[in-house]
This record gives C-alpha cells, sequence and structure tokens, in this order.
C-alpha cells in the first residue's frame, strides 16, 4: 500500500496517523471512478483470456489436421482408395479453411474490442485524476505524483517541497453569491495559480476550497517565493462574476509550505505543510508560512 511506502513497517508514529488521517477523506467520486476502471480492465482481461482460447484451439485444430494430412497421404498409396483419399482430403482442407476464417474473425473483432476498451481504460485514468470542477489533476493525481517526486528526490538527493493554499473566506462568497459562483470562483482561482506556477511546479486541486502544489526540485524558501507571489498575483485581481455581473472583489489564499526530510518521509512533509496552513491561517489570513 502507499503508506506502507512512506511509513515502512506499520509503526503507528504520530506522520503515519496524519496521512491515514489525510487519506481518509477519499470522495465517493474516487471509489466510483475505482470501481469504472476495474471494470473495464476486467473487460480486457476477459477478451484476452477469450483470444488465448481461440488461439489455443486453433493450434489443436492445425495439429489434428496435419496428422489428418499425414494419414490422408498415406492412404493414397493404395490405388484402389485414391479417389476416396483425396475427396476426404479435400473436405478436411476446406474445414480447416473455414475453421482458420471464423478464427481470423473473431480475432480481429475481439482486438478491436481490446483496442476500444484499452482507449477507454486510458479516458477514464485519466478522467479518475482530473477535478471536474478546474480541470486540474485532483487529490488522487497528487498522491500519485508525490510518491513519484519523493522517490526521485531520495534517488537523486534532490530538493521537494509542497504548498498547501487554502481559499480565504471562502464561505462567505458562497453564502453571498452561491454555490454556482463559488464554483466559478475556484475554477478561477485554479486558472490563476496554475498559470503562474507554470513548469516550476505542479498544481492540483485537494479538496474543498484548497489547492495543493508540488514543488519538484525546489527548497522550501524557493517553494514559499513561488506560491507568495502567487498569491499576490491573485490578490491583485478584482473579481467580477461573468455569468451574473456581480462584483465579488478580492480573493485571497492562506498557505502552509513544508520541504521533504533527510527522511524523505511523506507524511511528516504532509502533517508540516498542514501545520504550517494552520499557522497561516491564524495570522491573520493572506500570508504564507514555511516550515523547514
Amino acid at each position: 500500500m502507499f503508506w506502507e511506502k512512506i511509513f515502512g513497517g506499520g509503526q503507528d508514529t504520530s506522520a503515519r496517523k496524519a496521512y491515514l488521517a489525510y487519506d481518509a477523506k477519499k470522495t465517493e467520486t474516487d471509489r466510483v471512478s475505482a470501481e469504472q476502471l476495474s471494470a473495464i480492465a476486467a473487460s480486457v482481461e476477459e477478451h484476452l483470456r477469450a483470444v488465448e482460447g481461440l488461439m489455443q484451439k486453433s493450434g489443436d485444430d492445425a495439429a489434428r489436421f496435419t496428422t489428418s494430412l499425414e494419414e490422408g497421404s498415406a492412404a493414397l498409396a493404395d490405388p484402389d482408395k485414391t479417389a476416396e483419399s483425396l475427396s476426404k482430403l479435400l473436405t478436411l482442407t476446406r474445414e480447416m479453411v473455414d475453421k482458420t476464417r471464423k478464427v481470423e474473425e473473431e480475432l480481429r473483432t475481439r482486438s478491436e474490442a481490446v483496442g476500444l476498451l484499452q482507449g477507454n481504460l486510458q479516458q477514464e485514468k485519466a478522467r479518475a485524476e482530473t477535478d471536474q470542477l478546474t480541470g486540474l489533476n485532483n487529490r488522487r493525481a497528487f498522491e500519485r505524483e508525490l510518491g513519484s517526486a519523493a522517490e526521485r528526490a531520495r534517488i537523486y538527493n534532490s530538493p521537494l517541497a509542497i504548498a498547501f493554499c487554502d481559499v480565504d473566506s471562502f464561505k462567505v462568497i458562497n453564502d453571498i453569491h452561491g454555490p454556482a459562483t463559488g464554483d466559478r470562483v475556484l475554477t478561477f482561482i485554479g486558472t490563476v495559480l496554475d498559470d503562474f506556477i507554470d513548469n516550476r511546479g505542479k498544481v492540483s486541486r485537494h479538496e474543498g476550497a484548497e489547492f495543493v502544489i508540488l514543488f519538484e526540485g525546489k527548497t522550501a524558501r524557493q517553494a514559499r517565493d513561488l506560491t507568495e507571489h502567487a498569491r499576490q498575483d491573485l490578490a491583485e485581481r478584482r473579481i467580477v462574476d461573468r455569468q451574473t455581473g456581480r462584483p465579488i472583489g478580492y480573493v485571497n489564499f492562506s498557505a502552509g509550505v513544508a520541504a521533504i526530510g533527510p527522511d524523505y518521509d511523506i507524511g511528516v512533509m504532509l502533517a508540516k505543510a498542514d501545520q504550517a496552513l494552520y499557522k497561516a491561517k491564524q495570522a491573520g489570513r493572506g500570508t504564507v508560512r514555511m516550515t523547514n
């Protein structure tokens, strides 16, 4: 399991508890997507088993045909049975050709079905790792990329940092303007963050009004500076709901930044970033706090 790679042999550390609490927040959408992926994968496996059976049957038919040909050829040596033997050989050949044609047709059909299913599987995987509101990577994709990035950081002894960004007073926006407008605001914030960070990090929607940025190859200080500049960029934008024409005003976020430690413990880094975010909120919001 993912957390076993992080924490090792089941030690009940505080970091492990923090990550398990974090992992318990998986949404119903995640579970449904997992079921859909499993169903498609099962269909692919079923078709592949059928193809394997067809190949086995075709091989058995070919072996029997070879044996019958050998027997028929031996019978041709008897002049009295030449006509009968030729007739049998022709019949066997026609049957084998017919069986081969049917096998080829079914193999072609199965191959096309597998191709379509594999395409659907790739699409579903992409959809399962995409936040349907903002179009950013979702928490599932973040977890996968975080695990890979931590492994690369360990191998190459390179820095790695994350930033949890929580939109300030988002409930007020929802209460005043309604959930639909709130959704559009989140989409706008996600776009602004993604455009500003660009290829210097990877922005994902974590959950609710919270985004997370993965900074591979960046120290905590570098990640903090980039996050702070992104926060300033957003805070300077006066937002108007284009669908209603109503002004929303300025939005801001608080952020907590942490870097991975020398033990490359992802759980500890997540917990530290969360603690830093809590301190940023307590400091009056609209601030970025960092822990080493």
